[in-house]
C-alpha cells in the first residue's frame, strides 16, 4: 500500500491500481475505483499523462466545491491522453475537469449537480454516452472534439457547448437554462435533438455543417451567426435565422 498525500492507492496483482480514497495520481497507467468516495474540495487529481481511470460504477460526491476529477497542467504544457469512464461524479464546482488535456476521452459518465460545469474537456477529445444533468453548463469542450450520443438535461446554463471544428452527432439536449447546443465555427452538427429551451435549440457559428437535426419547443430553433455561410440541410424545422 502506497500513501499519497491525503489518500491511498492499492494494487493487488497485475491488474489496475485500485483507488479507495481521494488521492493524487502521479504515474501513468490504469486505475479503478474500489468504492464510493466523498470529498471536500478536489478528489482525484491527475498530474501525469497516459492515465485510464475506470470508476467501476461508483460515485464520487463533493461538498459543492473543487473538482471531482481534475488533470493539472505541467507548467504551460497540457496533459495528454487521459481517459475517464464508467461512473458518477456529483456535487462539485466542476465534476470532471479535463480542460487541460489533449486527446482526452470521457465515456459512460454521469455528471450531476455540479455548480459550474458537469464535464469539461480540452481539444482533440472524445466524449460519448455521457449524461450531464442539473449542472451549470452540462458539457463543455475544446476544439476538434467528437461528441456522440450524450444527453444534457436540466442544466441551468448551456446543455452542450462545443469549440471550433467539432463533430457533434446523435446527442440530446432538453430543458436546459439557456441554449440546448452552442457550437463554434467549422463544426459538423449532425442528427441531434434539442427541445424546450428558453433561447436557441441550436446556436451555431458559421461556417458549419448543420444536417438532420430536430429542434422543438425552443424560443428559437436555429440561431446561426451568418445563415448563408452555413450548410443547413434536412433539419426540422427547416428554417433558420
Amino acid at each position: 500500500m502506497v500513501f499519497l498525500h491525503w489518500g491511498w492507492l492499492h494494487r493487488s496483482g497485475p491488474g489496475p491500481h485500485q483507488i479507495r480514497r481521494c488521492t493524487i495520481i502521479t504515474k501513468s497507467g490504469s486505475y479503478e475505483l474500489g468504492r464510493n468516495l466523498d470529498a471536500v474540495g478536489d478528489c482525484l487529481v491527475i498530474t501525469t499523462d497516459y492515465v485510464t481511470l475506470d470508476l467501476g460504477g461508483f460515485t464520487i460526491s463533493g461538498n459543492s466545491t473543487g473538482r471531482g476529477i481534475v488533470a493539472l497542467i505541467d507548467g504551460e504544457t497540457d496533459r495528454k491522453a487521459i481517459t475517464v469512464r464508467n461512473g458518477m461524479v456529483r456535487n462539485f464546482a466542476i465534476g470532471v475537469d479535463l480542460s487541460n488535456v489533449v486527446l482526452a476521452m470521457a465515456e459512460r459518465l454521469i455528471v450531476s449537480e455540479n455548480s459550474d460545469t458537469g464535464l469539461s474537456v480540452g481539444g482533440w477529445a472524445q466524449v460519448r454516452d455521457c449524461l450531464a444533468q442539473g449542472n451549470g453548463i452540462g458539457i463543455s469542450t475544446g476544439a476538434s472534439t467528437v461528441l456522440t450520443r450524450n444527453v444534457a438535461t436540466f442544466n441551468t446554463g448551456v446543455g452542450i457547448r462545443a469549440g471550433y471544428n467539432c463533430t457533434v452527432t446523435q446527442n440530446i439536449a432538453k430543458e436546459n437554462g439557456i441554449h440546448g447546443f452552442q457550437v463554434s465555427n467549422g463544426s459538423n452538427v449532425f442528427s441531434n435533438t434539442s427541445s424546450s429551451h428558453p433561447q436557441a435549440g441550436f446556436q451555431v457559428v458559421c461556417p458549419s455543417n448543420i444536417m438532420g437535426n430536430t429542434a422543438s419547443f425552443n424560443s428559437t430553433a436555429y440561431d446561426l451567426s451568418s445563415p448563408s455561410e452555413c450548410n443547413f440541410v434536412n433539419n426540422v424545422p427547416t428554417a433558420a435565422r
